[in-house]
């Protein structure tokens, strides 16, 4: 369907520097459309804002999985990776886990970090 996911550093228009000069972009015939960009809220991380991260994942012309970074309020090194998607969110995007988070049914072990996403063939449901 010609339809893809990527990440691209931005200049131009309103651009301002580092602020926000990279951003995530869904590329569908007609209807592209920016998911995430440098220095928008975070969502899931009051008072924090995001950069999307350079890994994303897109299946089936619906649904999305994508890294990116946080910066600002509570953050720090040890929480500052986060993980995204459009999967069980009502509008837009919802962070699904974070670097430091418990890993459900996993005692005692946290997300530090992921090499690669996978998306099922099936339809996905929302956890």
């Amino acid at each position: 369907s010609g339809e893809f996911i990527a990440t691209y550093t931005l200049s131009g228009g309103d651009v301002s520097g580092s602020t926000n000069n990279s951003a995530l972009v869904l590329f569908r015939a007609g209807a592209d459309q920016l998911i995430m960009r440098k220095g928008d809220p975070a969502p899931g991380v009051g008072g924090s804002t995001v950069t999307p991260g350079s890994f994303s994942q897109y299946l089936n012309g619906s649904n999305m999985l994508f890294t990116g970074t946080l910066v600002g309020g509570s953050v720090t090194t040890a929480n500052d990776a986060a993980y995204y998607t459009n999967v069980g969110a009502s509008s837009g995007v919802r962070m699904w886990a974070r670097e430091g988070d418990p890993i459900p049914g996993l005692d005692g072990l946290t997300f530090k970090s992921a090499t690669s996403f996978a998306f099922s063939q099936r339809p996905l449901a929302s956890d």
